[in-house]
């Protein structure tokens, strides 16, 4: 039966989907909830963990059971969740007067970029923004950037260096 299950997701059976959603829903809801101690972040995990398994149900495999693959992702979907969480808050830049200004602040349950650093990338090349934003919005590292956006790792580093000089200079004013 659990093959069957496995095989008409796959195929993209919409109402099997929808009866596996309701027969783990809770049960992955509860995970969450035991790992983060919050309603709401346990609700959007739940969310991603079955917007994954429909969005890459051709991944799905007829050998292992749904329980198993469903909370392989739910496990990574948490790591990948609470990795982002503690990134964000304990992202730095040091101004050139000595002031240690935070990338991210918390608002509304979710970290956004600090606006008075928003503010300071507006005023960046589009380029510079990017490669900002690539590394410490996205979570590339430099030889992922370099990958993205084909030119060597050091130039990479090197361009990120001054980015980073450039927008403490404009946090000291």
């Amino acid at each position: 039966m659990e093959t069957k299950t496995i095989k008409a997701v796959k195929e993209g059976n919409y109402r099997i989907f929808s009866e596996v959603f309701d027969r783990f829903w809770r049960k992955v809801y509860r995970y969450f909830l035991k790992q983060t101690q919050n309603a709401a972040d346990s609700k959007d995990l739940t969310q991603r963990v079955f917007i994954n398994l429909w969005t890459h149900r051709d991944a799905l495999s007829e050998e292992g059971t749904l329980n198993e693959q469903i909370f392989r992702n739910a496990r990574l979907t948490f790591i990948g969740w609470l990795s982002r969480k503690y990134r964000f808050r304990d992202s730095f830049l040091i101004t050139e007067d000595g002031k240690q200004v935070a990338l991210f602040v918390l608002a509304d349950d979710t970290y956004q970029l600090n606006p008075d650093v928003l503010q300071a990338l507006e005023s960046l090349p589009p380029k510079d923004k990017e490669l900002f934003e690539l590394r410490h919005v996205g979570g590339y590292s430099n030889k992922e950037i370099a990958m993205l956006l084909g030119i060597p790792a050091k130039a990479a580093e090197r361009q990120l260096l001054k980015v980073n000089r450039q927008l403490q200079k404009l946090l000291s004013m």
